[in-house]
């Protein structure tokens, strides 16, 4: 899938992202083996250009990503960290082209009793070029 391979591309060389989940970044959800800190990211929906006689060429893809931290200040570091890097991002990364990709929303999670970490959310839209 062209998000992971976007996602993955982005944000996983990036030494803040890397302090604070090492190479814990997952599609859709975290393996049973691993622990928090991590990051996921899920392909909400993929929406073509249309046009009248030929392929769509380019998709607006809605991506979601969840960060599960130990702490509050964690999880705004990695929400603001992405949000640095992906927001207005327009390139070519792991082969994957991108016209732009926007901020949407992001929202906050109070402690998960029981577990001891916190969740934050965040949402994108990607205009992937095909």
């Amino acid at each position: 899938m062209s998000t992971g391979k976007l996602v993955h591309g982005l944000l996983s060389p990036d030494a803040t992202i890397q302090g604070i989940l090492g190479n814990k970044i997952f599609p859709v959800q975290i393996p049973q083996k691993d622990a928090f800190p991590a990051m996921v990211y899920r392909h909400l929906s993929q929406d073509p250009t249309l046009l009248k006689d030929v392929k769509s060429p380019m998709d607006t893809v809605t991506m979601e990503l969840t960060f599960y931290t130990k702490s509050y200040e964690d999880s705004m570091t990695l929400a603001g960290r992405c949000r640095e890097i992906l927001d207005f991002f327009t390139g070519t990364v792991n082969t994957v082209s991108v016209d732009k990709i926007r901020f949407l929303d992001q929202n906050d999670n109070d402690l998960v009793e029981g577990y001891g970490f916190f969740v934050t959310q965040q949402t994108y839209t990607i205009r992937l070029i095909r």
